[in-house]
């Protein structure tokens, strides 16, 4: 998380030409990264016009048009430490009281995983949450480049997470390159059906920046390496992810066609009928750098209609994993309908161990060779043909 900046009262000196926009800089513009504006305090909010904005928050976009700054927080007389004294306290106001808070939300909305899950969110799993979880802000529905997605609203990211199942769905999955995943969604017609996907995106090389980048100004080449696409579609009409045109920052946000600048797309439909059905694509453009790309899947207003969260978690039961804490093999005996498939292990930090396919494994008794691995804590995901299992493991030496 960072902050988006204090310099917009100074825009005519700083970027004349651009209306207060286009004043992001250094850190801020990290498409991984979480940049937070400043908003004034929100006591009671109602809508849209509740919040306002600080007139010193700086706004995007960054070059090649993405949604920064990416979340809204107070940022205008905040009480916090002071250095008077070793007890003083003051109201301060800047985008560096702004950050904190998102900073503190995203520790306690990991906690708050960790206590019903037994495991933490990977980070794009915490970003795609806080900002699928905005409430609007700004003069247009959807996202703009002073509030980003909204105004951060912890108590409903943490109802998302509480009710991951039967009201909502956090899931963590991953693209093959060539590949296409498809999900049934119904919508149950009480709230908007709100779809988002957020990735870690890799890096550009070295030489995107030193020859394609270097000296350019508005340079709208996008820094996006894997280019993940979402779209809902239900009878034949298809239903796009927000974005925005950085060569008009005044306008609001369309959702129309593909998103190719930004790692997190969130698509809504603002009044589903609960009887109808929606199939999410996931897809993505060119070859996936590195073969395959992790993306985490948050959904509200809908779950998914193959099975019932009720019915996954008697089956998954059926799965059993021994020993744990393991040192060499690790066993599973499926007494389950699922068929299992592939098998993805991460370190603590979400990085890939270890992969494979059970069905190369053969027999009813199936082992993972786990013995390079190095002593510590790890997650496996399992891909079957009902949903994906993700269990912790302890590696001993």
């Amino acid at each position: 998380v960072t902050s988006a900046g204090n310099d917009r009262d100074d825009f005519l000196s700083l970027n004349p030409t651009k209306n207060g926009f286009d004043l992001l800089t250094g850190m801020s513009n990290s498409k991984n990264g979480i940049t937070s504006a400043a908003v004034e305090s929100v006591p009671n909010y109602s809508g849209a016009n509740d919040v306002d904005m600080s007139d010193f928050s700086n706004w995007g976009p960054t070059d090649d048009g993405r949604i920064k700054p990416d979340i809204s927080s107070q940022g205008v007389l905040v009480l916090s430490t002071s250095n008077v004294s070793n007890t003083a306290y003051s109201r301060t106001s800047g985008t560096s009281m702004s950050a904190p808070a998102i900073t503190g939300l995203l520790l306690l909305l990991q906690q708050h995983y960790n206590n019903i899950n037994s495991q933490y969110m990977l980070s794009a799993t915490a970003k795609g949450l806080l900002l699928h979880t905005a409430d609007e802000a700004g003069f247009f529905q959807g996202p703009d480049y002073a509030f980003g997605w909204g105004l951060a609203n912890g108590e409903k990211a943490a109802n998302t997470i509480t009710n991951n199942g039967p009201l909502s769905l956090i899931t963590e999955e991953s693209l093959i390159s060539g590949a296409t995943s498809t999900f049934d969604i119904t919508a149950n017609g009480s709230e908007p059906l709100m779809v988002s996907i957020c990735w870690v995106d890799p890096p550009p090389s070295i030489s995107f920046f030193t020859s394609e980048y270097n000296n350019a100004t508005d340079d709208r080449t996008p820094v996006l390496i894997n280019d993940l696409d979402i779209k809902l579609t239900n009878k034949g009409i298809d239903y796009f992810p927000w974005k925005l045109d950085p060569t008009n920052t005044f306008a609001g946000a369309t959702r129309n066609s593909t998103n190719d600048v930004d790692n997190f797309e969130k698509i809504e439909i603002d009044s589903p009928s609960s009887t109808e059905t929606y199939t999410l694509t996931v897809n993505h453009k060119n070859t996936l750098a590195g073969g395959s790309q992790n993306y985490s899947l948050i959904i509200t207003g809908g779950t998914l209609s193959s099975l019932s969260n009720n019915d996954f978690n008697t089956i998954e039961k059926q799965v059993k994993m021994y020993p744990n804490p393991v040192q060499d093999k690790l066993n599973f005996i499926n007494n389950s309908i699922m068929d299992l498939k592939e098998y993805t292990i991460y370190d603590a930090i979400g990085r890939v161990a270890i992969k494979g396919n059970f069905e190369l494994l053969g027999g009813s008794l199936k082992s993972i060779d786990v013995s390079n691995l190095k002593g510590g804590i790890y997650y496996i995901k399992i891909n079957t043909d009902l949903g994906n299992i993700t269990r912790k493991i302890m590696k001993s030496n």
